[in-house]
């Protein structure tokens, strides 16, 4: 077991392989995602992300890049109009990495709100890179939310969601 000090918390616990445990703070919550990539059978990478906060809702997703027919499928029938139109005219590769941010950003507010994913699929929630503002205009996730991209390995996406407007 190991102990490790990290400000604004006052301790958080790991056990041998890296699992929370514990973290000593009153308002702390946090939210872990994570993904395993396999070939054949053959492990080739995995990924873990935690995020952690004071005192407000958060939530993470990390997922491997997919690209194909079935990007602009599920965009075309999930998405809001404007997301899907822009995926169909952006060239295969930048799609592939657009569709990715979309979808694990509009996962991460979902798991901040305690949602399910369908309520979540049509938050506009923008494809370039960066930090951005996302709100339910719809009223069927509470918010808005900060949602930040995570840099991560080539060929994959990852973002994380705070409860609220601000930075």
């Amino acid at each position: 077991r190991q102990d490790r000090r990290l400000h604004p918390f006052d301790r958080f616990d790991l056990d041998l392989d890296g699992r929370l445990l514990a973290i000593e703070q009153r308002d702390a919550r946090f939210h872990l995602a994570a993904v395993a990539h396999r070939d054949a059978g053959v492990e080739l990478q995995d990924l873990a992300l935690l995020a952690v906060t004071c005192g407000r809702a958060v939530g993470i997703d990390v997922e491997r890049l997919r690209g194909g027919q079935q990007v602009l499928v599920t965009a075309g029938r999930y998405f809001p109009p404007t997301e899907a139109r822009g995926l169909r005219a952006m060239v295969a590769g930048r799609r592939t990495e657009a569709y990715g941010r979309m979808w694990v950003r509009k996962e991460a507010c979902v798991k901040a709100a305690g949602g399910r994913l369908g309520q979540g699929l049509g938050l506009r929630v923008g494809a370039e890179p960066g930090s951005v503002v996302v709100d339910d205009h719809r009223g069927r996730l509470r918010g808005p939310w900060r949602v930040t991209d995570v840099p991560v390995p080539t060929g994959n996406a990852a973002a994380v969601a705070r409860e609220g407007a601000e930075d």
